[in-house]
C-alpha cells in the first residue's frame, strides 16, 4: 500500500509539472509588480564641472531627482565604470572595467570633484566589483578574486595575490560581485549563469561563499540567473540581492527579482522565477521538468520585491547613514541598468526600495531618472547608471559605464542641521571651528549651546561607519570645547558629530601625519 501512495504521489506530481510547464501564460499569471512609493521628482540640471564639459556631457542634461538633491559629474575618463569601494582613508575607488583596471578618485578638498585619477591596479581580468576589508583592496575578476599588497610609499598595487581562482567562465554575464561578512569572517561571491535558460553547472547562477581567506568554498544560494547587487540589509544583517531575469519571453514577463538569501535555498532559474511560478520557455528549449525539478519549484524562495521585466538592476545599495532624510535610513538604492531589446525600453534609472527589515511592506521609487530621452521603438540614451555608495555627509555617488563617469547626488534641504553661525532658538548647537585641520594626535572641537544641554558625539568617516564610540558631555549655555583624540585614526577625512536637544551638527576634520 505504502509503494502505491508513493508511486501515485509521484505521477500526480509530474503531471503537475508537465501541466504547469506547459501552460501558456499572459502578464496576468506573473506575480505582481511591488506597488509604487509615493516620492515626487523635480527637474535638476546636471552640473558639470568645466574641464569635464567634453563628450556626454559637451551639451546640458536635466534629469529628476526629489526636492533637496542635486546632482554634478565627480569624474570622468573611467572606461566601463562599474562597481565602487572606499579605502581606510576615505578615497572613492571604481573598477573601470573596460580598462580591466581600478582607479582611485580621491577629494582632498571636499568640493565634490575628483582631484586626480590614480591607476592603482592594471592588466586585470574584467573586474566588475572591489571591496576595503580590514583595510585591503580586494577586487572581483571574471575567473578570480584577488587580494592587492599595497606599496609602501604609494597607493599602487605591489604584490597581487589570488584567494579564490577557478572561477567558472565562458558564455554570458562575465561580472562577479564580491562582499565580505566581517562579522562572520566570510566573502560571498556571485557568479552569473552562462547563458539565457539552460542547466549550467552548480557553480553558475549562485552564490558562492568562502571563508574570509578565500578557502571554505560552498554554494550558499542557487537558481539566481544573475544576481549582480549584494548588500547586508543593516537591521537584520541579511544578504539582500537582486536578479536579473531571463529574456525573450515577451516585454513583462519576468520579473526583475530582489531576494533576501537564505543558505540552502533555491530561487527558481531556470526552471522557474517569481512565486513558484514555472518558466515554459524551459520545456520548449531545454526538455521536460523532472519530478525532482518540480518538487525544487514547489520549494523555492519567493522574492521580497518585483520591478518590471528587463530593467537590469545592478548595484544595491543600503544607506545608513544620517545626512538624508529619515525616510532613507537603512533603505535601499538600486540602480537599472536599462533594457537591450524591449520595446519600448525600460530602466536607465535610480529607485528607491523602502519597506520592513524583514522585506514586508515594500515599496518601489523612482529617485533618478532622465538618463533615457526615448523609449520607442528602442532606447535612447546619454548615460547608464550601475553602482551606487555613498559617504558619511549623505552624498550619493553612482557610476556609469556608458558615459565613463562618476555622479555626486548632495542632499541641501536639511531642516533638522544646522550650518555653522545658524542659531534659531535657545536649544540649537552650531559650530565655531576645529583646530589643528588637518590633525596629527589630536582636534580640538569647539561649538556652541543655546543652554544648558547634555549633547553626544560620534566619530565616523566618509562611508558613514562609526569609528569611535559615542561619548557624551554636559555642555554650557554659550562656547564649550572638547578635545578629539585621532592618534588611532588613518590618514583620511573624518566628522564629528554633535546631537542635542533638538539638533546635529557636523564636523569635517582630516588627519594626516
Amino acid at each position: 500500500m505504502r509503494l502505491l501512495l508513493f508511486l501515485l504521489s509521484a505521477v500526480l506530481v509530474s503531471v503537475f509539472s508537465f501541466c504547469c510547464a506547459k501552460t501558456v501564460r499572459t502578464e496576468s499569471d506573473s506575480n505582481a509588480i511591488t506597488p509604487p512609493d509615493s516620492l515626487p521628482l523635480f527637474p535638476q540640471v546636471l552640473q558639470v564641472p568645466a574641464q569635464f564639459q567634453t563628450g556626454e556631457f559637451a551639451t546640458p542634461h536635466t534629469v529628476m531627482l526629489p526636492q533637496g538633491f542635486t546632482i554634478s559629474v565627480f569624474a570622468t575618463g573611467i572606461t566601463g565604470a562599474r562597481f565602487m569601494c572606499w579605502s581606510p582613508d576615505s578615497t572613492l575607488y571604481v573598477c573601470a572595467m573596460d580598462a580591466n583596471q581600478v582607479i582611485a578618485l580621491p577629494d582632498h578638498n571636499g568640493d565634490g570633484i575628483a582631484d586626480s585619477t590614480i591607476v592603482i591596479v592594471s592588466g586585470l581580468n574584467h573586474n566588475h566589483s572591489c571591496e576595503f576589508y580590514h583595510d585591503t583592496l580586494y577586487v572581483a575578476q571574471t575567473d578570480r578574486v584577488t587580494k592587492m599588497i599595497p606599496s609602501s610609499y604609494s597607493r599602487t598595487v605591489q604584490t597581487q595575490q589570488d584567494i579564490v581562482t577557478g572561477i567558472l567562465t565562458g558564455g554570458s554575464h562575465t561580472t562577479r560581485t564580491i562582499v565580505f561578512d566581517a562579522p562572520n569572517k566570510k566573502m560571498y561571491l556571485s557568479v552569473g549563469s552562462s547563458c539565457n535558460i539552460c542547466n549550467d553547472p552548480p557553480q553558475r547562477a549562485c552564490i558562492l561563499r568562502f571563508n574570509d581567506d578565500g578557502t571554505g568554498e560552498e554554494t550558499f544560494a542557487s537558481g539566481l540567473r544573475n544576481s549582480v547587487g549584494l548588500d547586508f540589509q543593516p537591521i537584520t544583517h541579511q544578504l539582500w540581492a537582486n536578479n536579473n531575469g531571463f529574456d525573450e519571453d515577451g516585454n513583462d514577463l519576468p520579473p526583475e527579482a530582489i531576494n533576501i538569501i537564505e543558505e540552502g535555498k533555491f530561487y527558481g532559474w531556470p526552471l522557474a522565477y517569481g512565486d513558484k511560478q514555472f518558466n515554459t520557455e524551459y520545456y520548449s528549449l531545454v526538455g521536460p521538468m523532472t519530478h525532482a525539478d518540480t518538487l525544487q519549484v514547489l520549494g523555492m524562495q519567493p522574492p521580497v520585491a518585483q520591478v518590471q521585466a528587463h530593467s537590469a538592476p545592478l548595484g544595491l545599495y543600503f544607506y545608513t547613514g544620517s545626512g538624508l532624510p529619515s525616510d532613507y535610513t537603512n533603505q535601499a538604492l538600486m540602480c537599472y541598468h536599462g533594457s537591450w531589446n524591449r520595446s519600448p525600453a525600460t530602466g536607465y534609472k535610480v529607485v528607491r526600495l523602502r519597506g520592513n527589515p524583514d522585506g514586508t511592506n515594500m515599496r518601489v521609487a523612482d529617485f533618478l531618472t532622465g538618463f533615457m530621452t526615448d523609449s520607442i521603438p528602442s532606447s535612447v540614451y546619454w548615460g547608464r547608471p550601475v553602482g551606487i555608495t555613498a559617504d558619511a555627509r549623505g552624498n550619493i555617488y553612482i557610476s556609469d559605464d556608458y558615459a565613463n563617469a562618476i555622479y555626486r547626488i548632495h542632499y541641501t534641504a536639511t531642516t533638522n542641521v544646522k550650518e555653522r553661525g545658524e542659531i534659531n532658538d535657545n536649544n540649537d548647537i552650531h559650530l565655531l571651528g576645529e583646530y589643528p585641520d588637518p590633525a596629527t594626535k589630536s582636534t580640538t572641537l569647539k561649538f556652541m549651546a543655546g543652554q544648558n544641554s547634555h549633547v553626544q558625539i560620534d566619530i565616523i568617516d566618509e562611508r558613514g561607519a562609526v569609528v569611535r564610540d559615542a561619548f557624551s558631555m554636559n555642555a554650557q549655555q554659550g562656547e564649550n570645547q572638547i578635545s578629539l583624540d585621532t592618534s588611532s585614526l588613518p590618514d583620511g577625512v573624518y566628522f564629528a558629530r554633535i546631537s542635542g536637544v533638538n539638533t546635529k551638527t557636523s564636523a569635517m576634520f582630516r588627519v594626516a601625519r
